[in-house]
């Protein structure tokens, strides 16, 4: 979910503040991590959808990225000495997850946004998987999107059947045609794992997430199970009256396509289908988000990008007319593709979901 940019450069936090709780001994089993960054109305919601897992054995770092609201002072009327909070200066979504894994005493990381929540059986799940599929380094369970709007959306995960479990065969082919099998919400990881790619990507203002699972698939194998809904993902309001999106995906670098083809560069023959149309998702995501801000031009490069890589595809088609239509009927039809696909969305989610009542923290 969304966090803050950084204020300050990352390099020049070389100290920070001891832990401002004492945790338990030995290590837990998972530890939690969870950036925080101005998210004083959500963060106790998630918070205490950890302490509702069924699964007990771990411990949870709050890295507080500099907020400037009441959110740190929230979390200190939680009394759980597993819940311990680490303080820097604004750096970053990254710079706080790192952190955290810098903090963390287990060998698996678990992360959960501020404005996000889990299901009780979050953890078991994922603990269950790693029992499992040993031979894995990444596990992931299936979200659930829930819009501005309180709508609560299905996954699409296109190449996998409702309620698969097992190891993905390829995370990139599936990626490319879904919505993203994992996100910063519904992922447990090994910490060698993670060191090993250096981290998340610090200095990336939008994209560090879908290049960080990118490098983590190069390398290791991912389990995923995709039933039933265990993670739920708030997403950001929609642009509304011609307001446009976050301007995250600013024009000029682009340090997320330079790695992923420095990644396809090296890919094994049969990764470089799914890698290519990989990149060519991430230029329409791109391009998506400049026709938002109204910079019709950078998205056309964009869109042009994402043909080299994936070929002409009806997304690419639809995204370049609106790109050359006049702003009145393209925002228009922009409007009107949204409320499709979340009504196509709406109606995926199976009798057993609609049969429950949207999710609620236990408070």
């Amino acid at each position: 979910m969304s966090h803050s940019q950084p204020t300050s450069d990352p390099q020049e936090l070389t100290t920070h503040p001891p832990l401002t709780r004492h945790l338990p001994s030995p290590p837990p089993d998972i530890s939690i991590i969870m950036p925080l960054f101005n998210k004083e109305n959500e963060v106790l919601r998630a918070v205490h959808s950890v302490m509702a897992q069924t699964f007990s054995n771990w411990e949870m770092i709050v890295v507080d990225d500099g907020s400037t609201d009441c959110g740190v002072e929230r979390l200190a009327s939680i009394d759980d000495s597993r819940i311990a909070c680490v303080h820097q200066k604004n750096a970053g979504v990254s710079a706080a997850r790192n952190r955290g894994v810098e903090a963390a005493r287990s060998q698996l990381l678990a992360f959960l946004d501020a404005d996000d929540e889990w299901l009780p059986g979050c953890l078991e799940k994922m603990w269950h998987l790693k029992e499992t599929y040993p031979e894995c380094s990444v596990f992931a369970v299936k979200s659930l999107t829930i819009n501005a709007d309180g709508e609560r959306l299905k996954a699409i995960l296109k190449g996998l059947p409702d309620g698969w479990e097992g190891i993905i065969p390829d995370y990139f082919a599936i990626a490319a045609q879904s919505d993203p099998p994992l996100n910063s919400s519904n992922v447990m990881i090994r910490k060698e794992a993670l060191i090993s790619i250096g981290g998340f990507p610090v200095g990336i203002l939008s994209g560090e997430d879908l290049l960080t699972w990118a490098h983590l698939a190069f390398r290791y194998p991912i389990a995923l199970s995709s039933a039933p809904y265990l993670s739920i993902f708030y997403s950001p309001a929609s642009p509304k009256n011609g307001q446009p999106r976050s301007n995250r995906h600013a024009v000029g670098e682009d340090r997320v396509a330079q790695e992923l083809r420095t990644l396809l560069q090296t890919a094994p023959k049969q990764r470089v289908a799914g890698m290519k149309q990989y990149l060519a998702l991430w230029h329409r995501m791109r391009a998506s988000n400049f026709l938002d801000n109204g910079w019709n031009q950078a998205a056309l490069s964009e869109l042009f990008k994402s043909f080299r890589f994936g070929g002409l595809t009806l997304r690419v088609a639809f995204l370049t007319g609106l790109a050359l239509l006049p702003k009145a009927p393209a925002k228009a039809l922009r409007r009107a593709s949204r409320w499709l696909v979340n009504s196509r969305r709406k109606k995926g989610l199976n009798r057993a979901d609609q049969g429950r009542k949207t999710p609620q923290s236990p408070v």
